[in-house]
Parts: structure tokens; C-alpha cells; sequence
């Protein structure tokens, strides 16, 4: 006959290490890996957008076309010179080589009148963008190269020309309307902006025919992105 007894201490010790082997039901199942996974992926993607630095808009190859009202002198030698008003229109292609600069090449075209008088020049230019600070669309432009122009008066039924080497600057904002939507992570896009100017031809000594025109228009064009 066995006595409980003696037993029970047995008894005990064997409950105890079953009921410190038994898995408790206290603590939540782990989660399972696809929750794990997707939970990962949507943190990480959303901490990627917030650290990854905006695109530059001024990126790559860009071509446009500028259009802007003209104010005009001419001077040479057969007719008085009188002011005249019109437009310039100039056609650009180029590539921001730098962050902070751009090359390319510029075709302009002008057009202008008064009372009794009408003035035409054109030419062809390097043109050189210079950004004080990359991360804002202001840029201060320069050209040089060579054209020719013309000043006809009605009066006399004849004309007087001008031409060699041409010159221009101008300061120019651009705008990227869109951009940040449709390219949020490329550079470039579309782009609008002001623009005032100047275009001269220098006269190639004391007394010789000369033209400056001063333009204020808008300029309207595409950056390609690198």
C-alpha cells in the first residue's frame, strides 16, 4: 500500500515543471510575415519621400523660345535717330552643364517701328546662364556672337545698316508649374517665366551706326532632366 503521503511532494515538484513548461496565453501571437512585411515596407517608403532631396528643375538639355515687347534706338549715319518700339523674339537650345550654369546657343530676331521709320536685326549667339544660388530659378544671362540690322525710312525711300559683333543680357525667374507633381523624383519639366533684357549692337568706333533695344517679355520652354 503506497502512502499519499510521502508521495505528494513528488506530485508537486511534477506540476510545477508542467506548469512552467506549458506555453501561457497571457502573451499575443507574433504577427504574421506578410503584416510584418507590409507594415516594414509602408514605413520605410514613407520615411524614403520624406528624406529624399527634391530634383533640381534646371536639369539637363532645355530648348524654348522667348518672346517680349522692345523698346529701340538705332543710329546710323543717313537717317536721325528716333526711338522706336516692336518685339524680340529669341529661339534657345542648351544644356545646364553645372548646378549653377547653363550653355547654349540663342537666334534672335527683332522687329520695330514709329511714325516713319521701321528697324530689323538678327543674330546668332552663345548664351551663358549663371545661377547666384542653385536651389532658386534666377539666373543671370549673357550672349555674345554676331548679326546685322537695318533702319528703312519712308521718307527718303531708302535704308541704312548696322551690323558685326552683338551682345545681350538679361535676368530671368522661371516657374516650373506642375513639376513637383507629374516629375517628383526627375529633374526638369516644364517652365515659364519673366525676363527683361537688353540686345545691342556696340558701334565699332566714335560716330559709327550702333542699336540697343531693352525688351521685358516672357520666356516659355522645357528642361529635359539628366
Amino acid at each position: 500500500m503506497v502512502s499519499l503521503a510521502h508521495d505528494s511532494p513528488v506530485i508537486a515538484l511534477h506540476a510545477a515543471a508542467l506548469i512552467a513548461l506549458a506555453p501561457t496565453t497571457a502573451h499575443s501571437a507574433p504577427p504574421s510575415p506578410a503584416i510584418a512585411a507590409g507594415t516594414t515596407g509602408a514605413v520605410s517608403s514613407e520615411v524614403s519621400e520624406a528624406s529624399s532631396p527634391r530634383p533640381p528643375r534646371i536639369d539637363g538639355g532645355y530648348f524654348g523660345l522667348g518672346l517680349a515687347g522692345a523698346a529701340t534706338t538705332v543710329r546710323v549715319q543717313t537717317f536721325a535717330e528716333k526711338p522706336l518700339a516692336g518685339f524680340e523674339a529669341a529661339l534657345r537650345v542648351g544644356d545646364a552643364v553645372l548646378p549653377w550654369l547653363t550653355i547654349g546657343f540663342e537666334v534672335v530676331l527683332g522687329q520695330a517701328w514709329n511714325s516713319h521709320q521701321r528697324a530689323g536685326h538678327g543674330g546668332l549667339m552663345v548664351e551663358l546662364g549663371i545661377l547666384p544660388i542653385p536651389q532658386i530659378p534666377l539666373s543671370l544671362r549673357a550672349g555674345f556672337g554676331f548679326g546685322a540690322g537695318a533702319l528703312h525710312d519712308d521718307r527718303e525711300r531708302g535704308r541704312d545698316g548696322f551690323g558685326g559683333a552683338l551682345f545681350n543680357g538679361s535676368l530671368r525667374y522661371e516657374f516650373f508649374p506642375g513639376a513637383s507633381r507629374r516629375r517628383a523624383h526627375r529633374g526638369g519639366g516644364f517652365v515659364v517665366g519673366p525676363e527683361l533684357g537688353w540686345t545691342g549692337f556696340p558701334p565699332s568706333s566714335a560716330g559709327q551706326p550702333m542699336s540697343n533695344s531693352f525688351s521685358l517679355g516672357l520666356w516659355i520652354g522645357a528642361y529635359l532632366g539628366s
